[in-house]
């Protein structure tokens, strides 16, 4: 197959820190998949640790806004044991093992769980060497040095190839910032599509927004040709046109539904309203949604609710919006 160079821009999705955000997306959304493919490991009760970090921790905040803190449980030695684990997510080579330490041991104040960091780099250079992955932290006259080590996953280090052999839209989707040498780009993002329509009704509104934003910020075609295929697949393409703006249509759609059933408890005004709260703090808790949107649309909605209880509209149950 020939393989185009042509590297496209699309100015419409050039959000803010768009990289980090898509890969964050990408593991969130496939977490027990990113370590089965990497690691072999099968993880369960997966809990995400970004709401608990960043409280803990609030000068961080910007700091960690690509990473992720999940707790899991894992099988390590035969057993099962519940681990904290660190995915650092950088999209150019440096040195990460200090940042990786501190991290760890900011998680471990936490919980005192073991911690599983790991550095992810998905940057499309070729590296000559891998970056340190580990850091002598103690010692101890009869175990002498002990170090503190990172696994370290370079994205292209994997063919293309490889990956969409996998038929899974993660892996797929990850061919698109893997090593193409062999394969066009219009294959990759065609096999992206293929992947798509396997998993029939468990694709989710999430799954097509990774592949509408995945493609066209990692597919290197035309839009013009992007647009093509997915007609040719006949998925429909998000309304949204940046992450942002996909984020607030998806907590509106979900707050809809969500107040029809604090509707039937609460009335249907106070329920509607209720339902926006619940799902946009889920959404914020998930660090999925800007701290300003979030305090701007929060502030709008304990605006409108009081309006309701002061014109005696909503029911008087002892409603109270916290934060």
């Amino acid at each position: 197959m020939s393989k185009e160079n042509t590297a496209v821009t699309h100015p419409e999705i050039r959000d803010t820190e768009i990289h980090d955000s898509l890969m964050k997306w990408l593991i969130y959304a496939f977490t027990a998949e990113f370590f089965g493919h990497y690691f072999g490991a099968r993880i369960t009760d997966i809990r995400y640790l970004d709401k608990e970090f960043q409280q803990k921790f609030p000068d961080l905040r910007n700091k960690i806004r690509a990473d992720l803190f999940l707790s899991i449980e894992v099988t390590i030695e035969n057993r099962r044991h519940r681990i904290v684990s660190i995915i650092e997510h950088k999209n150019k080579r440096e040195e990460v093992i200090d940042q990786v330490f501190f991290y760890a041991t900011c998680s471990w104040q936490m919980g005192n769980d073991p911690v599983w960091p790991i550095a992810l780099f998905a940057d499309d250079g070729k590296w000559a060497s891998s970056p340190c992955n580990e850091r002598w932290i103690s010692f101890s006259d009869k175990k002498g040095k002990v170090l503190f080590t990172c696994d370290i996953i370079k994205v292209n280090n994997e063919k293309s190839t490889a990956l969409i052999a996998e038929k899974t839209l993660f892996s797929c989707l990850l061919a698109l910032k893997a090593d193409d040498e062999g394969i066009s780009r219009e294959e990759l993002v065609k096999q992206v599509y293929e992947a798509a329509d396997r998993m029939g009704d468990r694709l989710t509104n999430d799954h097509q927004f990774l592949i509408h934003f995945f493609t066209r910020q990692y597919g290197k075609l035309p839009e013009k040709q992007l647009k093509a295929i997915t007609k040719e697949r006949g998925m429909a393409m998000p309304v949204a046109t940046s992450i942002s703006e996909f984020l607030e249509n998806k907590w509106k759609a979900e707050a809809k539904a969500e107040g029809i059933a604090e509707g039937i408890a609460e009335g249907k005004a106070e329920g509607e309203i209720l339902g926006e709260i619940k799902t946009l703090k889920s959404l914020r808790e998930r660090n999925m949604i800007p701290e300003d949107f979030y305090s701007k649309e929060i502030a709008t909605l304990e605006k409108r609710l009081a309006e309701l209880q002061a014109s005696g509209t909503a029911r008087k149950s002892g409603t109270t919006l916290v934060r």
